[in-house]
């Protein structure tokens, strides 16, 4: 910083939102799954038992996330997150909207990348 200048702080700032810190529900969460919050979809960064605190990440580029069988995805396709928790589809009725298509997946496949947005 340049002498003389003062570094600005803002009061109210809490955090730069990329992520959540939340309890884990009844039988816990894994490192890696997607985890739904209300209206938010994040990737869970570590194992955490019932009742334990976890980080929920809300922004970035994640793989190996369980996709619906059947959907091809084309890099920026839009995703949703199923109200079932059983993986990302393409299929905005019902669900809720997670982020995009990181890369090309098949439809045959199980697992794709996405890039969560919020």
């Amino acid at each position: 910083m340049s002498p003389g200048k003062k570094k600005l702080r803002m009061k109210n700032f809490i955090a730069n939102g990329e992520s959540l810190q939340l309890t884990a529900p009844v039988g816990g969460v894994t490192g890696g799954q997607l985890f739904k919050k209300g209206q938010v979809v994040g990737v869970v960064v570590a194992d955490a038992a019932e009742g334990e605190t976890f980080t929920l990440k809300i922004k970035g580029a994640f793989s190996d996330c369980p996709k619906i069988a059947g959907e091809a995805w084309a890099t920026g396709d839009t995703l949703y997150y199923k109200a079932d928790n059983t993986g990302l589809t393409t299929t905005a009725a019902g669900n809720i909207f997670a982020g995009y298509a990181q890369a090309d997946a098949l439809a045959a496949a199980v697992i794709g990348s996405i890039l969560l947005k919020h």
